[in-house]
């Protein structure tokens, strides 16, 4: 088994339980988030357009994104992530199982804002590539 399906398992795993490390920690940096967003938006006309939200979880993220304006569009290869983040009706949000690997086979368009917070960053040197 290669490392990144052991990663991939451990994912969906971690997904059963109630709380995950990552989510704990992306409510911790809501601010900085926030500013990141509000620096982005201020080079942008209204209204801002389509977002990716890559390795989305429960759509956290994806959630202010839509607020903010964008139509966003949260992919994450765990289902029970997807399916958390479905759940929340979050208007102007759509959610994807899929592979952030393998987004042109997932045929969802064109986007003008792509968000990563801790989705890439634990990729191995071939899904480095693949992302190319």
């Amino acid at each position: 088994m290669r490392a990144s399906q052991v990663l991939d398992r451990w994912y969906a795993l971690a997904y059963r339980f109630p709380s995950t490390p990552w989510e704990r920690a992306a409510r911790a940096t809501t601010a900085s988030t926030g500013a990141l967003l509000d620096r982005e938006e201020a080079q942008r006309s209204r209204p801002p357009g389509r977002a990716l939200d890559l390795g989305c979880g429960r759509g956290l993220h994806s959630a202010e994104l839509a607020r903010r304006g964008w139509q966003v569009v949260g992919v994450d290869l765990v289902p029970r992530a997807i399916e958390a983040a479905t759940r929340r009706n979050v208007p102007g949000t759509r959610f994807v199982v899929g592979d952030v690997t393998a987004l042109p086979a997932a045929g969802l368009g064109t986007f003008d804002f792509f968000l990563d917070v801790g989705c890439l960053q634990g990729f191995n040197a071939e899904q480095r590539l693949a992302i190319g």
